[in-house]
């Protein structure tokens, strides 16, 4: 049966920020500093992408197997290149944008449950459409 706090004192969480403003006033600062860290702190690398067709987006030991399947697929002739968050905080959205107005197609390889397959499409170009997590229909006109 539930009775609430009856017969004990009331167990409250609150945030440690609790007087008149001072939350709005945290949050505030910390919106700023996040600004300033994608304005300054986005770091990551691209391998072939000026001529790619395809751009796999990939971080950690998943970039390391994608670089070497990439060279294998270029020497094969395909334009495929790589961009290589090393920042996932703040994410390279900018540059994945970029890369997007130019009519690629992205490949997300990742070894975790498809955030950067969500974060890479919706938030950097809008276009969830040219963004694969499967490899034929990535690799179909490359």
């Amino acid at each position: 049966m539930l009775d609430g706090a009856k017969g004990r004192t009331p167990r409250i969480i609150r945030t440690l920020w609790m007087d008149n403003g001072e939350l709005e006033k945290r949050n505030a600062m910390l919106q700023r500093k996040y600004d300033l860290m994608k304005k300054s702190e986005v770091m990551f690398e691209q391998y072939d992408t000026t001529d790619a067709k395809l751009v796999v987006v990939a971080f950690g030991i998943a970039a390391r197997i994608a670089l070497s399947a990439i060279r294998q697929l270029r020497r094969e002739g395909r334009k495929v290149g790589m961009l290589r968050p090393v920042t996932l905080f703040p994410f390279p959205e900018k540059q994945l944008g970029y890369l997007a107005t130019k009519g690629r197609r992205f490949m997300v390889i990742e070894m975790n449950a498809g955030q950067m397959l969500r974060m890479s499409g919706s938030r950097s170009t809008g276009n969830q459409k040219s963004f694969f997590s499967d490899v034929p229909a990535a690799l179909s006109s490359t």
